[in-house]
């Protein structure tokens, strides 16, 4: 008997006679002991899920129909708010069964509005942000701390992250079939995910660690179907008896080749090939590769103009650097930082059901080599080790760094300890320590650090854009969702940090304010306050940020506006931006920003993309800054499991405008 959510279950006693008893007293011994173990586990309150193989599989169409093909399959229900664990106010029912070969999932979410659903999205392996959406969590090595997501919106669109880190492929990540519909109460979703794409254990009887979450657009909020935060991750469901089936799939090769020619203007002809390649070396190790990579058809993040003293990175995109970054993720090492290469292996994966690990090397022949490794490793009692190394080499220069770090959630409180080095042919040797504690519950958050960091400490893989100061600093946060009225939720802090170099001089002194909230009709408002005195300057900022609605991707509109005084200067930035989608398919973006600050400055980026079908797209941008233009047209047949077709017009991260056109194909195979 398995108590989910808030279902119940009741025993009713009857006496029986004597000879009755003597007859049934042998098999209810034998069934005595895994009744009390069962019993056990309840009274300690874990939320535990009875597994069920399926000998008929249910038709995936969006049509849950829990008296014919869900009839079997164990179900759950019960929704809480991701932020505090009080009950949804709209909630929802799900199945959950497996063959041998596929995962099979199903949600009813009942809401009181169906017509106000959002289900922009009808793609497949995109992004769902904005819509009403579903997701199942799996931990197939049972740690709690390991989850592939699968979300599906009510459309059928999917989104899949898999543990580790993946890349938008599907040649590399898999993909997973969902179908979804609205219905009077709500509406509901099926999915069938192959257990094949999954990091799976030995074959086997094995406990699953698994979660449900819903995101409820029209109340901007996030639920869950067990609340884990704050300290409560041993809540997390276990899925119990599940026999995972053995990999019977041929050791395979998959082989992503590319070649690509156009023209330059003035004539000048373009040429170029390379290869990416997929291999799963283990069950639990994925390796992948890179051969004169190509990142031209790749669509980098733009940078704002507002003022920092301090380098800035953009997002990374490239797919190489993307595929087990969640594993390869450390402090020490930044994957921008490798502009290109010529060659590079990425190899990542779990080392039994506690240790996961991921190592990288790029070379750029002659020039440059770079390196990267991290492993992680879960403790009990929500306890984790990571250790990091990174390596650059180039003519003239060796730089190496460490790292060691200690993670420990004590209920509402969690203590985070670090230590790094590098040592630098240059620069020698320098290090750098972190303490830091926090707390968090019932919507208040509390953080404290203490950091030293000294003035020779450089990775030249990470992003470490200061150094030669040690430093305090606090941060408060109150947040809290509201069940009903105008408003939706708010929420504020301040924060206040000291820092002085090493040898006693004073570095910087800061502190500040901030507020948000957002109404009960997405729009989205934010004010914040800061003021800071760094070496002999005394700086200040106000600055406040509108936007309607929160949360949606394809429409909605936000105008923000910074102004005070930075560097000896006054400092004023105004930013406007906007989104639509048209007709389904048509989408539309704009952003605008001006900012006096010793000079007048503006940029611009606007964007268009219509989506053909679910596979066929055009896109353009245009960029400009100052008196730099740039812009690229593209047609792409991409995102299936055949070839691939780009047609570029210039080059989507040239300064300016760049005369070139291009033809790209890309088809993948696969070795056995």
């Amino acid at each position: 008997i398995a108590i989910l959510g808030p279902q119940k279950s009741h025993l009713v006693a009857r006496k029986e006679p004597a000879a009755e008893r003597r007859r049934y007293n042998a098999p209810m011994r034998s069934l005595l002991l895994p009744l009390l173990i069962l019993a056990a586990g309840l009274a300690v309150g874990q939320n535990v899920l009875p597994a069920k193989r399926l000998t008929t599989p249910p038709t995936i169409d969006g049509a849950v129909d829990d008296t014919g093909e869900w009839a079997d399959a164990p179900g759950f229900e019960g929704l809480h708010d991701e932020e505090d664990g009080s009950r949804a106010p709209e909630q929802g029912r799900f199945w959950l069964a497996y063959d041998d070969t596929y995962i099979y999932f199903a949600a009813r979410l009942l809401d009181s509005q169906p017509q106000r659903i959002a289900a922009e999205e009808y793609r497949t392996n995109t992004t769902l942000g904005g819509d009403d959406s579903v997701s199942l969590h799996l931990d197939v090595g049972g740690s709690g701390t390991d989850f592939s997501v699968f979300t599906i919106n009510s459309r059928g669109a999917t989104s899949i992250s898999l543990a580790g880190g993946r890349a938008f492929k599907r040649e590399w990540s898999g993909e997973f079939l969902a179908r979804g519909r609205r219905t009077a109460e709500g509406w509901e979703a099926e999915a069938r995910i192959p257990w094949r794409i999954l990091p799976l254990p030995a074959a086997g009887p094995r406990d699953l660690r698994f979660n449900v979450s819903r995101y409820w657009a029209r109340g901007i909020r996030s639920f869950t179907h067990v609340f884990t935060g704050q300290g409560r991750r041993e809540h997390t469901p276990r899925w119990i008896g599940v026999h995972v089936p053995a990999q019977t799939r041929e050791s395979s090769l998959k082989l992503l080749p590319y070649v690509y020619g156009g023209f330059e203007r003035g004539g000048h002809e373009i040429a170029n090939a390379g290869l990416d390649l997929k291999t799963s070396l283990t069950e639990g190790i994925e390796l992948v590769g890179s051969i004169n990579p190509d990142f031209r058809n790749i669509e980098s993040q733009i940078l704002g103009l507002e003022f920092s003293r301090f380098e800035r990175l953009a997002d990374e995109a490239r797919p190489f650097f993307l595929e087990g970054a969640e594993y390869l993720n450390s402090a020490l090492f930044a994957s921008q930082r490798i502009r290109t290469f010529d060659a590079g292996i990425n190899l990542y994966g779990k080392l039994g059901g506690s240790t996961t690990f991921a190592a990288l090397n790029a070379t750029d022949f002659g020039r440059e080599n770079a390196f990267a490794a991290t492993a992680t490793h879960t403790l009990p009692r929500n306890q984790t080790l990571r250790a990091a190394v990174t390596s650059l080499r180039r003519p003239g220069l060796e730089n190496d760094a460490y790292l060691l770090a200690y993670f420990n959630q004590m209920g509402p409180f969690s203590l985070f300890l670090r230590n790094m080095s590098s040592r630098d042919s240059g620069l020698g040797t320098g290090d750098n320590a972190l303490a830091n504690l926090s707390f968090s519950q019932k919507g208040i958050n509390v953080n404290a650090s203490y950091q030293v960091v000294d003035a020779n400490f450089r990775p030249r893989l990470g992003f470490f854009p200061e150094s030669n100061y040690r430093s305090a600093s606090m941060e408060a946060v109150y947040f809290r969702n509201f069940k009903g009225g105008y408003w939706n939720d708010a929420g504020g802090g301040f924060f206040l940090n000291e820092s002085d170099r090493i040898n006693g001089e004073f570095y910087r002194r800061g502190h500040g304010a901030f507020f948000f909230t957002t109404n009960r009709y997405g729009l989205a408002m934010s004010l914040n306050y800061s003021r800071e005195k760094f070496l002999d300057s005394r700086d200040h900022f106000y600055s406040a940020f509108f936007g309607y609605p929160r949360g949606a991707r394809y429409y909605g509109l936000n105008v923000g506006g910074t102004w005070g005084h930075v560097a000896g200067s006054p400092y004023r930035s105004i930013s406007i931006g906007g989104r639509k989608r048209l007709f389904g398919r048509l989408y539309l973006n704009l952003n605008h920003q001006i900012v006096d600050h010793f000079s007048h400055r503006e940029q611009t980026i606007a964007g268009v993309g219509y989506d053909l079908d679910a596979d066929h797209a055009l896109n353009c941008r245009a960029v400009r800054t100052g008196d730099d233009v740039n812009t690229y047209l593209s047609f792409r047949k991409a995102g299936n499991r055949g070839a691939e077709y780009f047609l570029i017009v210039g080059d989507p991260n040239a300064q300016r405008f760049r005369g070139s056109v291009i033809l790209k194909a890309l088809v993948p195979f696969e070795l056995k």
